[in-house]
């Protein structure tokens, strides 16, 4: 079993482009949104602080930005950054 520990501003950013890219695939395959707020125009503006690309609100745009994100992740969680053994 693994435990998830944020203990760095760096840890806490890869959750965070987890979290959206698990909200923009929802959205994507199934057009609901996790919560009010998180439209796909603000979960695009998040998105690009991690990517640093720009996005339009556009089916195939959320599909790069979805891409990307991925790209950005694979990294991060091939090196098992938030992964932490359980004691």
């Amino acid at each position: 079993m693994t435990t998830i520990v944020m203990d760095t501003p760096e840890k806490r950013a890869v959750f965070h482009a987890l979290q959206l890219k698990s909200a923009l695939g929802l959205y994507i395959k199934t057009g609901m949104f996790v919560t009010r707020g998180a439209t796909p125009r603000r979960l695009l503006d998040l998105a690009s602080n991690y990517t640093g690309k720009k996005y339009k609100n556009s089916p195939a745009q959320r599909e790069a930005c979805f891409a990307d994100l991925e790209a950005f992740l694979k990294p991060h969680l091939e090196a098992g950054t938030l992964a932490t053994p359980q004691a």
